[in-house]
């Protein structure tokens, strides 16, 4: 077996790896809540009685990206003045 064939019989045999995502959300100190979350020119607005944990998962839902591997970096808004 010539080392040709040896590397098409080990990568053949390599199991793909699953797409890696990493989501960051930027959370400043102190008891303010965002009103907002903006990723990439994309503001993602927190609705009426809506949690912190149900909006960072509606962030997520919302850039769900098809690359291999993909990083998002959410930024919070504080105050509907600065949207």
């Amino acid at each position: 077996m010539n080392i040709k064939t040896r590397l098409a019989k080990l990568e053949s045999s390599i199991i793909k790896a699953e797409s890696v995502r990493i989501v960051r959300f930027i959370i400043d100190p102190g008891d303010t809540e965002p009103i907002c979350y903006t990723c990439e020119g994309l503001e993602i607005t927190r609705q009426p009685n809506e949690s912190i944990e149900a909006l960072q998962e509606r962030c997520i839902e919302t850039t769900q990206c098809s690359d291999d591997f993909q990083q998002h970096v959410f930024c919070p808004i504080y105050d509907s003045e600065l949207l």
